[in-house]
Formats: structure tokens, sequence, C-alpha cells
């Protein structure tokens, strides 16, 4: 044997072929994991290779608006957080004759909802009416726009970014579910969207006591040293929306409390961005819907579930303007 050349061991080549065959399984676990993936389409993104009927059983808006994003059955939709979540689409639909889904998703800032806005239309051509709830998350002056909760924005992006990360244990629970609801042994969730949290058992919140606090004056003022990146955001992307559709934004009612103070910096950012708003509307034909004002409405705990959290008296009011807003805009277009 040539000089400095080891022979192995029994015990070593034992080793080398463990470690072969257990690097081979693992690519093999994981070609069969993302083949499952593949034609199971988890999330029902409705890409070309899934094999499986459209619907999800999905609790969580976060990944379930994957699928109501893409439903050709619907042509308007609802956009925004849980503050604009009781507002009913089917009800819209009925109000205005277009078909309305719900995309809203809890907690969810400008920036989570614009991805959606843009999923919604990379996969409508055509698009009647969007409804845009706008809270102070809309309102912020920090470029960076952060997020307050954690959002799968790879699973609304470019195909080659959801291949890339779709491979996860929590798909393949999500494919077994879209197996059993293409051997009907499983309900698919609402395609609508629409989440009641005022139903029984699933939210007990009640708005704070009453305060002894001035009234303050929301009424939108112009401002020369605020900019409001948010808005920035949703201009360009409105920009991308056919001529013929439909934007009404509506900035729902909090209970009195949660309103800024009076003479307060976020009492001058808030009127500052409702002047903004009202700018860029008048210049994009936006419909700009105001309830966020110290009225008697906002004074009334009846109205409300928590400080920030309309009850259904007030989504009912909230569905009307909009519908009267939709029907006075199609009525300019006829």
């Amino acid at each position: 044997m040539a000089a400095g050349v080891a022979k192995k061991t029994p015990a070593a080549a034992s080793w080398v072929r463990f470690a072969g065959s257990f690097i081979a399984a693992l690519f093999g676990i994981f070609a069969l994991s993302f083949l499952f993936i593949l034609v199971t389409d988890p999330f029902d993104r409705g890409h070309p290779v899934s094999l499986l009927p459209a619907g999800v059983l999905d609790e969580n808006p976060r990944t379930a608006n994957v699928s109501r994003g893409h439903d050709p059955r619907f042509n308007a939709a609802i956009f925004g957080n849980s503050h604009v979540q009781l507002i009913d689409p089917d009800r819209l639909s009925g109000f205005t004759g277009f078909q309305f889904v719900q995309m809203s998703t809890p907690a969810a800032g400008s920036r989570e909802q614009t991805a959606l806005m843009q999923w919604f239309m990379r996969n409508h051509p055509s698009i009647r009416a969007m409804v845009v709830g706008i809270d102070d998350r809309w309102c912020e002056q920090d470029s960076a726009l952060p997020l307050t909760h954690p959002f799968p924005f790879w699973l609304y992006g470019s195909d080659l970014n959801y291949f890339m990360r779709v491979v996860s244990t929590r798909s393949l629970e999500h494919g077994w579910r879209r197996l059993r609801i293409a051997r009907d042994a499983s309900p698919v969730t609402d395609p609508s969207g629409y989440w009641d949290y005022e139903q029984p058992g699933r939210w007990a919140a009640r708005p704070p006591a009453p305060a002894d606090r001035p009234p303050v004056d929301l009424s939108p003022a112009s401002t020369t040293d605020m900019e409001f990146p948010a808005l920035d955001q949703l201009e360009s992307v409105s920009a991308q929306l056919p001529a013929d559709t439909m934007i009404v934004l509506v900035m729902p009612p909090v209970y009195y409390t949660s309103l800024p103070a009076a003479d307060s910096a976020e009492a001058r950012q808030m009127a500052g961005c409702k002047f903004d708003l009202l700018r860029r509307a008048a210049q994009r034909h936006w419909h700009f819907i105001d309830f966020y004002s110290d009225t008697p409405l906002s004074h009334d705990p009846e109205n409300f579930w928590d400080a920030t959290h309309v009850r259904m008296n007030i989504a009912r009011v909230m569905e009307m303007r909009i519908a009267e807003e939709v029907s006075q805009l199609s009525h300019i277009e006829r």
C-alpha cells in the first residue's frame, strides 16, 4: 500500500454508507413533501399544478385570504382589519349588485392590506369596487410602516418566492385538509370571508368606563409638515386599478375614550391625515366616508364592543353608507 494512504476500517465505511443513505432519505422526504404540497395546493393559491377543487379549511384570514383573493366569483372586495370586519359582504352584494368578498385581516396595517389588494388585483382584471377601512394605522408617519404582527407576504408574492417558502409542516397539514375537502369529508371555510366577532363566546370585551374629557375637533385641517407614507402606498396601488373601479374609503368610529385628546399632536396628525386623504380623493375620484369623530355616536357605549370595535348596529350603518356611495358612483358612470 502506498505510504500515507489509510485503509478505511469497516466501521468507517458503515458510517459513510449510513450518512449517504440518511442524506438520500432526507432528499427523498423533501421531494415527496414538495410534490404533495404542489398537487394539493394547501392554501388554494390557484397555481396551475393544483389537482384539487377550490376551497380551504382555514381559520386564519392571513392565509385563508389567498384562496378568497383569487376566487372568480367575486368582483369587489373589502380590505382592512378587525375594525371593519363586521361589514357583511353578502349584504353589500345585495345592496349594490356586485359580488363582494371580505378580505379584512385582524391587526393588519397598511402594508399587509396593500399586499392583499395587489393579490386581488392580480387575479381579477375587472374589479367593480374596492372598499378600504382606514384607521389610524394609515395615518402613521414612520416611512418604514412597521408591522405589529407577523404576516406571510410570501403567500401573496411571486410564484418563485412562494415555492421557495411553502414547504413546511403547516403546509402539509393544510394539504391534508384540502384532501379531506376533496373527499367531502370536511367543510370549507366561508369563501365570502365574513367573521362575526359579536357571536356569543367569541369576544367578551366591553367599552371602558366613561371619562371626563373635553371634546376634540378632528375635522380635516391642512398641514405642511406632515407626510403620510401609507397613503402614498394606497395611491400607488389604486393607480394600477382599471379606471372604472369604484374606490370607497371608510374610517370607522371608535369609542370616544380612544380618540386623540383635544389639542394633542395625535389630534393634529389625524386632522392632517384626513385633509391629505380628501386631497388625494379629489384627484383620484375616491369617495371618503368619515365616522372617526367626537359625536354622540362615539359616546354611546351600546355602539361598541370595546374601545375600538363597533357592534353590529354600527356595522349596518356603515354598510348602508358604503352602498349609497357605490350606488351614487354607479349612477354617475351610467
